[in-house]
């Protein structure tokens, strides 16, 4: 099989794909066996979601899904997508008991090879979340998630890639 080379997709990647009006691609992926293709597709940017949970591991929500759970799909996807930019969720309840909780949370998923965490908490503490931020400037914090609990989160919804982009 023939390797694609290509470089490692940073913040100024996209930041000049966003001023020269190139398309930004993103698609969530699970596993290594996905990543290998969606690397070699050339894909941008790569979400591994607490989705996982339903769409993989087959449970009626996200809740299930811990940071334990979400390592090792982290770890794969990454190995199998060394340069897409990717982005890991932090789980429900892997960041809401306490600013110390979602920074040693944060930690362990950057150390696995993500380039942003993912948070999603419409009722958040935006003064903690800015100090988890300042430890950890990969953190970024979405206010309009998914409701945890749920029989299914999905719905449609555009990231725009400005919001993507502020971190």
């Amino acid at each position: 099989m023939t390797e694609t080379k290509r470089q490692k997709v940073t913040l100024n990647t996209l930041y000049d794909k966003m001023r020269k009006g190139e398309p930004i691609t993103m698609i969530t992926c699970y596993d290594y066996p996905m990543a290998y293709l969606v690397e070699q597709a050339g894909v941008d940017i790569v979400l591994v979601g607490d989705s996982l949970g339903m769409t993989i591991l087959g449970y009626d929500s996200t809740l299930p899904v811990t940071q334990d759970v979400m390592m090792p799909h982290v770890q794969a996807v990454r190995r199998g997508t060394p340069n897409a930019w990717l982005i890991g969720d932090m789980p429900y309840m892997t960041y809401q008991p306490s600013v110390e909780t979602a920074i040693r949370v944060g930690h362990r998923l950057m150390a696995s090879g993500v380039d942003l965490e993912f948070l999603e908490d419409p009722t958040a503490n935006l003064e903690g979340m800015s100090q988890v931020r300042q430890a950890q400037p990969g953190a970024n914090l979405r206010r309009q998630p998914g409701q945890p609990g749920r029989r299914s989160r999905f719905h449609p919804y555009a990231l725009a890639s400005q919001a993507l982009l502020h971190v």
